[in-house]
């Protein structure tokens, strides 16, 4: 005899079932690890980031799904000097091809570290701020670095309000902020945000893991093609050479300590955390423009006043605390740039062949 079917009965139980698997993804709460790169596919060069309506291309800010994705994952060599850049985006290098980065161009010289193959990985992820470049500094920590090379500029070490990666990775760095007693603009918003099961459930978490079935998706782009960005040409034009005549610099005025801002004790918490592993800081290139008021300004964003003092309380900071330093804020000429911060794919391997020669000396011999 024929059970007569029962809608409603089913579609019960099908509610009921969706409830439970979202109540049980909650309370285990799983890190986003799982991925396709670093075995169907071969690992990412850099971080997955991306504009809008980019085809080839998605947005991944939370930092687990981004390592996971990246060939840093993968399983160290026994003969491997593995190096990791971190920094924002002008060590992403923006309009710039996966392949010609200039740490692509530093692993295409077969550096030898005794005897050892020096490696290099792409950590660095788009917006300057030091909390966020020491919450993946913390986390890629567990991949066994040898080195980490960490550019920063004026703008990494100011204070910055929370930002969408800060958000997407909460309580990394609500750790970050409570171990090295750091503060961030916004962060009482951050401590106050409930991650309730609604929060941490498939639903409430479901445009994360849309992004992550994406990303996995796009292995096969990568493994065929190594496009992972498009430069819609916003950034083809030169960075401006004429500039303003105004001095001040985010509301300050050249009468104001500079040093006394800037967040050089999380500068600091990088080393300790860093532990015994070697660090050795970049202060990165900048655009130095040469046009009307280029005597008063550097560029559109620095005037001279604020990031003279930068560089003078950074380079002080570096000697007392005999932190292994690397100026190179003139080290590419201005026709390199495609903005301020941003170096061309030729800018890039200049940058790489003034960084080459410390690495070799420091850590190489």
């Amino acid at each position: 005899m024929t059970t007569p079917a029962r809608p409603l009965r089913v579609l019960f139980k099908g509610a009921a079932m969706y409830i439970l698997v979202n109540i049980v993804y909650a309370l285990i709460n799983p890190a986003v690890t799982l991925s396709v790169y670093n075995s169907a596919f071969a690992g990412r060069s850099r971080f997955p980031f991306a504009g809008q309506n980019i085809s080839y291309s998605v947005m991944i800010d939370d930092v687990d799904a981004m390592l996971a994705s990246h060939r840093v994952s993968a399983k160290k060599e026994a003969d491997e000097f593995r190096i990791v850049a971190i920094g924002d985006s002008s060590v992403w290098q923006e309009g710039v091809a996966a392949p010609d980065t200039f740490l692509e161009y530093l692993n295409a010289q077969n550096i030898k570290c005794g005897e050892k193959r020096a490696v290099f990985y792409n950590l660095g992820y788009p917006h300057p701020s030091v909390v966020k470049d020491l919450v993946i500094m913390r986390e890629a920590l567990k991949a066994e670095p040898d080195l980490i090379v960490w550019f920063v500029t004026l703008n990494t070490i100011l204070p910055r309000r929370v930002n969408p990666f800060i958000d997407a990775n909460r309580s990394q760095t609500l750790a970050i902020l409570d171990a090295y007693e750091l503060s961030l603009a916004g962060e009482d918003e951050l401590r106050a945000e409930r991650q309730g099961l609604w929060n941490k459930s498939l639903i409430g978490k479901r445009s994360l893991l849309a992004r992550w079935i994406k990303l996995q998706a796009l292995g096969l782009i990568w493994q065929a093609t190594e496009l992972d960005y498009h430069d819609d040409g916003a950034q083809d034009l030169p960075p401006e050479n004429d500039l303003s005549d105004t001095i001040s610099f985010m509301g300050m005025q050249p009468d104001t300590t500079i040093s006394e801002t800037l967040l050089l004790h999380a500068v600091q918490a990088g080393h300790t955390l860093a532990g015994e592993t070697h660090i050795l800081l970049v202060n990165e290139p900048i655009f130095i423009a040469n046009g009307e008021n280029s005597e008063i300004r550097y560029n559109k964003s620095y005037p001279r006043w604020a990031y003279d003092q930068y560089r003078a309380a950074l380079a002080d900071e570096a000697r007392m605390n005999e932190w292994d330093y690397l100026d190179l804020w003139d080290a590419v000429p201005a026709r390199y740039f495609s903005t301020i911060l941003h170096l061309t794919e030729d800018g890039g391997w200049l940058a790489a062949d003034a960084l080459r020669p410390t690495i070799s000396e420091l850590y190489c011999q």
